[in-house]
């Protein structure tokens, strides 16, 4: 076994690179490096490489490589050029290929004269050059002005990245104009015709994510670039508790168990009691108290604005501090960290809603992660405590989550699962339970894919990370999404029209599969949230059928507007077969984007989930619109990254699976109907390359050949996308 990573940098507080200016006598390593071993003493990655080359490249003789040994100590030591004040640290992972990408770093702690100043783990590269993308950033500040220098540093570095190439010859220069989304302005979307720009190569995202920055729901509502969560008088409106499940009390009591990973603080942004119609039980800030209060305990006699009493605001879904509580964590002192809640007299309650501490996304580690609550004494929890989701740091969505208050007997048993598999157990639940407990790894999923996935993987926030395209640079599509449970039911299906805006907004609850074990006792479907929203967001455009609710295949009686031959071919039983009929052109999801952006579609759920199946079917009324590279997440964790085969156009639906389970049967039937695509394949063993033959692009892999118009030629406008409907 080797551990290795590829590249770091490292920032002052002046947001200047810190430059090692002889890496062979600055930078070390125990152990060396793979020189040590027998037959490579000539090897050249040695940890100076570390500081040379260009980061997130895939040449590995610019990389540090060394053995592994399991339980022992791998280090690399770096003696800066004087005393500095560090603002930040980045580290790309081991990238020298695809295969190879799994020996990097994983869990790892940085230390500023051997006091511990950061520990997490490290992003797992792609194997291929990426630059900025996948790499680990570790801030060490939460000065404005300083974060401000190194978003305009970042900013600067984009920007000389993507200098228009004028020197090259015409043909190549307009390739890699498009390659990087530099060819044009978006063109206008009108209903009409389609008339997009002749797709040219694969373009990709290159660019840094933004700093954090301070906005609250309302104040980002509807604004154009991405979509808005959906309101909460509509989030409320769509959950009633189950009959029976409120009663009465005189109060409260929230005790927090443990963060989302910060050793001195813990928060959160605002707290609602639901009644038993689910209808909101008015509270007043001094029916709260909390020990420890806040952090003026730290510092007596200081004004820090972050009190319980902020917790009842009215301010729920922001990144603004001001109106968030925050107190010491300290379980060292076998002090208590409780938050009470004194109860409206004979009024039922049945649920919490919490929105966690969510002021960055780095500073959402100070979020609560586990509490037990208990209602005059009793508990009213899962006994190992209710999991609260990590907030997001932004508030793109209403991040709000329900708890429900559990009736004694439920409590006791362990009922609501606290954040287990989230799936209802079924077979291939059991059998991983089982391979884990009696081997004590993870199990996974035991086909080959383009990644080492992992077997019924749980989470409260799955998301698809859509990374590149076939060739627009304007727009971005999927036709259809399958989401499975561990019990082999759908998570998500359609259910017609939405209200409130459907598409335009860019959260939106849509219907419970059948499965309902996979929801738990909340019962409530996800939200299922698309950033940006789709092509609604952009200017003059209103009405566009093709929002990201028309994902989820329809059934008889899921709602109003279901295409038809939706349900061709879908079975009714777990891992049901995918619908064999292609969409109507109205029933898929379309948004823009550029190479500079990551659009994202994130399902959010009050308890974890545990997923066993994601089946995806590209956009197919304009292939080169379709998703390429994409990645899946789970909590914030990449457990999958690969490629989504290109539509043919042709008349049948064309579905690519993700399998995330050991069943065999499952897998079994999703290889035989050809749903598991692996690049490694003979048949996709051919390396994807863009061939161009004077002027003409002819790429063999890609499935087109195009005339490539010069650089006069070029659109100036975005082209017109529209749909034809009824």
């Amino acid at each position: 076994m080797q551990v290795l990573t590829t590249a770091r940098t490292v920032l002052d507080e002046q947001a200047e690179l810190v430059v090692i200016e002889a890496p062979k006598t600055a930078v070390r390593a125990r152990p060396s490096g793979v020189h040590e071993l027998p037959g490579l003493t000539d090897d050249p990655r040695t940890a100076d490489k570390l500081f040379v080359g260009q980061p997130g490249s895939t040449d590995a003789a610019t990389m540090w490589l060394a053995p592994f040994t399991a339980g022992e100590r791998h280090e690399v030591f770096i003696t800066l050029p004087s005393a500095l004040v560090l603002a930040r640290v980045r580290v790309w992972n081991y990238n020298a290929s695809r295969t190879h990408a799994p020996r990097g770093a994983r869990h790892a702690e940085l230390y500023l004269d051997s006091t511990l100043i950061w520990g997490g783990e490290i992003q797992q590269a792609v194997g291929a050059d990426t630059g900025a993308r996948h790499v680990t950033d570790v801030l060490l500040t939460n000065n404005p002005s300083i974060l401000a220098q190194l978003s305009a540093r970042d900013d600067a570095l984009g920007a000389s990245s993507k200098a228009p190439p004028e020197a090259l010859p015409h043909v190549e220069a307009e390739v890699m104009r498009r390659s990087l989304g530099l060819a044009a302005e978006r063109p206008q979307t009108p209903s009409g015709l389609d008339s997009p720009p002749p797709p040219l190569g694969h373009a990709r995202y290159g660019a840094h994510e933004p700093l954090p920055s301070v906005h609250t729901m309302r104040a980002v509502a509807g604004a154009g670039g991405g979509g808005a969560g959906v309101p909460p008088a509509e989030e409320r409106a769509r959950w009633a508790p189950p009959p029976g499940s409120a009663a009465s009390g005189a109060q409260l009591v929230c005790t927090v168990l443990s963060t989302w990973g910060d050793p001195n603080y813990f928060g959160l942004c605002a707290i609602e009691l639901l009644g038993e119609r689910g209808e909101v039980v008015a509270l007043k800030p001094t029916q709260l108290s909390a020990s420890p209060a806040s952090i003026n305990e730290l510092q007596p006699g200081s004004n820090d604005p972050r009190t319980v009493d902020k917790l009842v605001d009215g301010v729920n879904a922001t990144t603004d501090a001001n109106h968030m509580w925050l107190a010491p964590w300290q379980p060292e002192t076998g002090r208590s960290h409780t938050l009470r809640i004194d109860l409206p007299r004979g009024v039922p309650v049945a649920a919490l809603r919490v929105w966690n501490y969510n002021k960055s996304e780095e500073d959402a580690t100070r979020g609560v992660q586990r509490m037990l609550v208990h209602r005059d004494g009793e508990l009213v929890s899962p006994p190992q405590g209710a999991v609260l989701r990590k907030a997001p740091g932004h508030v793109q969505y209403d991040h709000s989550q329900l708890v429900p208050l559990l009736p004694r007997a439920a409590a006791e048993s362990g009922g609501g699962g606290g954040g287990g598999g989230g799936g209802g157990g079924g077979r291939g639940a059991s059998r991983a339970a089982e391979a884990a407990a009696r081997l004590g790894y993870v199990p996974f999923a035991p086909l080959p894919q383009d990644y080492y996935v992992p077997a019924l993987p749980a989470a409260h926030t799955w998301q698809l990370r859509l990374l590149s395209t076939w060739g627009d640079v304007h727009y971005l599509g999927l036709d259809a999404l399958q989401l499975f449970g561990a019990d082999g039911y759908e998570l998500v299906v359609g259910a017609g029209a939405l209200g409130g805006g459907g598409g335009a907004v860019g959260g939106a609850r849509v219907a419970a599969g059948d499965g309902g074990g996979a929801l738990g006792l909340v019962g409530r479907p996800p939200l299922v949230h698309a950033h940006p929203a789709d092509v609604n967001v952009l200017p003059d455009v209103k009405g566009d059928p093709r929002t990201v609710d028309k994902l989820f295949v329809r059934r008889a009686g899921a709602g109003a507007g279901a295409g038809a031959g939706a349900g061709a071919g879908a079975g009714a039983g777990p891992w049901a077969a995918p619908p064999t009929a292609r969409k109507p052109v109205a029933d898929v999801w379309l948004s823009p984007w550029t190479p500079n952006t990551v659009n994202e579609i994130s399902f959010v759920f009050d308890e974890a989930v545990a997923l066993s199946l994601l089946r995806l079917s590209n956009y197919t009324k304009d292939p080169a619109r379709g998703v390429d590279d994409f990645e899946l997440l789970a909590d914030g964790l990449l457990v999958y990254r690969g490629r989504l085969r290109r539509a043919s156009g042709g008349a049948e639906a064309e579905w690519q699976s993700v399998v995330l389970i050991d069943e065999p049967a499952v897998c079994q039937a999703e290889v035989e109907a050809g749903r598991v695509f692996f690049s490694g394949a003979p048949e996709h063993a051919e390396t994807a390359v863009l061939l161009i033959n004077e002027s003409i692009v002819v790429s063999k892999d890609i499935g087109f050949t195009m005339p490539m118009p010069p650089p006069a030629a070029a659109a100036t406008s975005r082209p017109k996308t529209a749909v034809r409907c009824g």
